[in-house]
């Protein structure tokens, strides 16, 4: 049974190809077999490249990832490729690690009073409180939080006081 797997190739080459240029070539070569390639220069002349390939298990995946990238690099003008990391993992996995890497949701002291069903008043005087969470930031706005802390702060007490505005 195969299935997708996010494959993970840092390599340097001999020649300096023009980065823009081959940085498109390489994604051309690429597209037609694996959608979501991503390749970024990285320092002194190393390179990262990422795609999205079938394969029935870890080695697999890690071979034909690392044997596509190498090759398509070849054909598109560098010479004497030479992988220095390859790392793989399922899709399934690949997209939880994006969802970390996604920024919170903040919310502000009006959305915690409609949230809680209080004054925003009241919420100033819920956040003096040691166990409110912390402000994420304070922007000229206001301070904001991470709403996921919020809610999990919200269900564990009970908040009162008056609702009006």
């Amino acid at each position: 049974m195969t299935r997708e797997w996010q494959v993970s190739v840092d390599w340097t080459a001999e020649s300096a190809a023009d980065e823009e240029r081959f940085g498109d070539d390489i994604l051309d070569a690429l597209a037609p077999h694996h959608a979501g390639c991503v390749v970024t220069p990285h320092w002194q002349g190393t390179w990262g490249t990422t795609i999205t390939v079938e394969a029935a298990t870890l080695r697999q995946a890690t071979g034909l990832g690392l044997s596509l990238v190498v090759a398509v690099a070849g054909n598109c003008g560098q010479r004497g490729v030479d992988p220095v990391e390859v790392a793989a993992q399922p899709m399934d996995r690949a997209d939880d690690t994006l969802d970390d890497l996604r920024p919170p949701v903040l919310v502000s002291y009006v959305e915690i009073a409609e949230l809680a069903g209080v004054s925003r008043q009241r919420v100033r005087e819920l956040a003096r409180q040691r166990t409110f969470p912390r402000p994420f930031g304070t922007p000229r706005i206001g301070p904001v939080f991470v709403k996921t802390e919020v809610d999990r702060w919200l269900e564990a007490r009970t908040v009162s006081g008056p609702s009006a505005g």
